[in-house]
């Protein structure tokens, strides 16, 4: 309500449609064919918004080229209306929603693949294949280029995932869970002093673990087929750690640049949660394209998005200048062409004096008054006025 209040909004949400107009689009916007939804429901539970979402990633991969380093995560949007792949993850802020599997570029956090969890039953996993394997595969399989390092954590790393990787000549670098996940279980039971490590090298199938005891009561073990040497980098931090600890966050804080700029309303319907998730995204990602460009960095990300919105409506706002001009108020229409028509375009002629064949009284005097003219009002009423209820006004501020 306040995007199109007199005190509190701004004049860009009126230029383009009223409150009501704006209420009716988000009510009945809808991402699919109405008439085959219940055949494509019976095989994708994600049918509603499958076709926008595919196409929305297709574009971010074609646009954008990786990194050396991507990074593997997950992502959750809001949402606790009715939905049958809802989600509880207690570690988010928001507890309740649609969870994203997502990669990202660790050094520009471009978002390249990203893939909806849908329940229980969803995935068909092939035989000794567990889910987190499953995922990262789909997700990094336009991503096979040779010496790429995929950063995850310990829900998605495994032994035959880097295996896998290792097989296409990339390498994983994750955290691994306790028994019996590490290669090398024994490595648990060693004794070890606070911020000690200790590594485990298999040169036969190059697959390590920096085995680490980072408090009293907690160990964090590093699969790497990265590293080959058990080095310090910083005080008691190894090599595979630092280089953990510094691509591991690409998915969390591309996570956070769709929260500061999120583009969310309230709903109750789950594909309009994708579409603000798909909105952020599209938005983000632009950025980072555009300041990743060389001579860029002079204009930051408000500005941007800013100019990036004025840009996407420009033509429907002089499409709707030239087509409704009869129909939209003259406040309207000097605020259309105040801000997408410009001051500087030729002004067009005014029209011609109106007036009447024979003098006529103003409709608007008291009817004692005696004044009678010819001249007419040139807005929608045309009806003769006098000076006194009227003002001259000049070409330059006419309101065309």
């Amino acid at each position: 309500t306040q995007m199109w209040s007199d005190t509190y909004g701004g004049f860009f949400y009126k230029s383009l449609f009223s409150q009501k107009r704006f209420e009716f689009l988000t009510r009945v916007l809808r991402f699919d064919d109405t008439e085959t939804r219940g055949a494509r429901l019976a095989e994708d539970r994600f049918a509603l918004v499958r076709e926008l979402w595919d196409a929305v990633l297709a574009n971010s991969r074609a646009n954008y080229t990786a990194g050396a380093v991507v990074t593997v995560d997950e992502q959750l949007l809001p949402f606790r209306g009715r939905c049958l792949f809802r989600v509880y993850i207690s570690n988010k802020p928001a507890k309740y929603g649609i969870k994203i599997f997502m990669v990202c570029d660790a050094d520009t956090l471009y978002c390249l693949h990203a893939i909806p969890y849908l329940g229980k039953g969803s995935i068909n996993l092939p035989r000794g294949v567990n889910q987190g394997e499953f995922i990262t595969m789909k997700l990094v399989g336009q991503l096979m280029d040779p010496g790429r390092v995929v950063c995850c954590d310990n829900w998605f790393t495994s032994l035959p995932l880097a295996k896998r990787l290792l097989a296409k000549k990339m390498h994983l670098v994750g955290t691994i869970r306790p028994k019996p996940y590490l290669p090398v279980s024994s490595i648990v039971d060693l004794k070890l002093g606070l911020k000690e490590s200790v590594a485990v090298f298999n040169h036969i199938d190059k697959v390590n673990v920096v085995y680490k005891k980072v408090k009293p009561s907690k160990h964090v073990a590093v699969l790497t087929t990265l590293h080959n040497t058990f080095t310090y980098v910083e005080n008691t931090k190894t090599e595979a750690h630092m280089f953990y600890n510094a691509s591991k966050g690409g998915v969390d804080a591309f996570d956070m640049m769709c929260a500061a700029s999120a583009t969310n309303r309230k709903t109750r319907r789950w594909p309009m949660v994708v579409f603000y998730g798909l909105l952020n995204l599209v938005m983000n990602n632009a950025w980072i394209i555009y300041s990743s460009r060389d001579g860029h960095s002079h204009r930051n990300r408000i500005d941007f998005t800013t100019a990036m919105a004025f840009a996407m409506v420009k033509p429907y706002a002089v499409h709707r200048y030239e087509t409704h001009h009869h129909y939209l108020s003259w406040n309207l229409k000097s605020l259309l062409k105040t801000m997408y028509i410009g001051q500087g375009d030729a002004v067009e002629p005014l029209p011609a004096l109106m007036s009447t064949k024979k003098r006529q009284r103003c409709y608007l005097c008291d009817l004692k008054s005696n004044w009678r003219g010819k001249h007419v009002c040139h807005g929608q009423c045309g009806r003769n006025v006098c000076p006194q209820h009227s003002r001259h006004i000049c070409q330059i501020c006419w309101p065309h």
